[in-house]
């Protein structure tokens, strides 16, 4: 609710993003996106997914991702947290799933190869990669490694998330044959 002094100001700002978004970057456009279609224009906001998914690179390994998102000083120059609210603006706006597990597998492979430099990028990704959809946690493969006889199995005493697990084997039970 906008107090009736504040209204005239608030609706010129709204009417300046539903004309200029082009303009702006691509975490301007997210915002953008998400204000809009959380005050009732929904055809702005549909119009601005639209786009952004236009000028995405959807790469088949590396998933949804903008090239012009690069690193900079100022707090909207993020390519994390850029990412991770694209994610809600997808996720909001159209509800587009495909769209979205692809930009998470982004987020992930990201934090493969290099690192979340802050902590706010760690929580905007978390909170991107839990909002909703796939339970990727829940879709661990069993894995099972065989020692001659005996056998090992992931999903009897996996770590919940990661997968990692531990089994030890005393000196007296080791055989030669544990080696085939």
């Amino acid at each position: 609710n906008v107090p009736g002094t504040i209204f005239p100001a608030y609706n010129y700002y709204r009417k300046q993003s539903q004309k200029f978004w082009v303009s702006q970057n691509r975490y301007m456009q997210g915002m953008i996106a998400l204000s809009l279609f959380r005050t009732g224009d929904g055809k702005t906001a549909n119009d601005i997914i639209r786009s952004l998914k236009q000028n995405a690179i959807i790469h088949e390994e590396l998933g949804m991702y903008w090239k012009d998102v690069t690193a900079g000083y100022y707090w909207y120059q993020a390519p994390i947290e850029t990412q991770a609210l694209l994610i809600e603006a997808f996720a909001t706006v159209t509800k587009d799933q495909r769209s979205v597990e692809a930009m998470k597998t982004w987020l992930l492979k990201n934090k493969q190869t290099t690192n979340w430099r802050t902590t706010k990028a760690t929580a905007d990704a978390c909170y991107a990669l839990l909002l909703q959809g796939t339970d990727w946690i829940a879709n661990a493969p069993v894995v099972e490694i065989k020692l001659g006889d005996k056998s090992v199995r992931s999903n009897e005493q996996a770590e919940a998330g990661t997968g990692y697990f531990k089994k030890t084997f005393d000196g007296p039970f080791v055989t030669n044959t544990m080696g085939n």
